[in-house]
């Protein structure tokens, strides 16, 4: 892993100290939260509809992904069958090359991934439903996760900036 200059003794303070051990918190942290995410717990949580006669359920990404193949939405079509899947790759890639050799160029666009990302997968899981119909009450480990994991990969992106403006070599 690269060194990361932290400046003169009167530019080193308690951040420029944690950066290098931040960066690689951030880089394990982004992409192991959105594999898990991905391939692991529940979702959402939908209650019992005694009308419709369905017991609670407990829906995991596989299971929203089939629930969503006939989305009208394109962008729920597309998040729940391939993009979630990409959108891991890509920040599992742009954390490891931030982790082995941080860089502005790969910085800036993890910043612009992970946002991308955030936004994408929120209108993506709210399809064509009304904002209203968004119950955060409703949203579990799984969706936490990934969410979380695209927050941290915007996070990694702007402390590798901060590194990099700092040592800008």
């Amino acid at each position: 892993m690269t060194t990361i200059n932290t400046g003169s003794p009167q530019q080193v303070g308690i951040g420029a100290a944690r950066t290098p051990g931040l960066l690689v918190a951030l880089a394990v942290a982004s992409p192991l939260a959105l594999w898990i995410g991905l391939l692991g717990p529940a979702w959402i949580y939908m209650p019992a509809s005694p009308a419709a006669g369905t017991p609670p359920m407990y829906l995991s990404f596989a299971d929203l992904a089939t629930m969503y193949a006939q989305s009208p939405s394109a962008l729920q079509l597309a998040y729940f069958d391939w993009m979630a899947w990409v959108f891991a790759v890509v920040g599992t890639v742009l954390a490891l090359l931030l982790s082995w050799r941080p860089n502005s160029v790969v910085a800036l666009s993890a910043v612009i991934a992970g946002i991308t990302e955030l936004a994408l997968a929120a209108l993506a899981s709210k399809g064509d439903a009304p904002w209203s119909g968004m119950n955060p009450e409703s949203i579990r480990l799984g969706a936490a996760l990934v969410l979380f994991g695209y927050t941290a990969l915007a996070a990694l992106g702007i402390v590798a900036l901060r590194a990099a403006r700092r040592d800008p070599a």
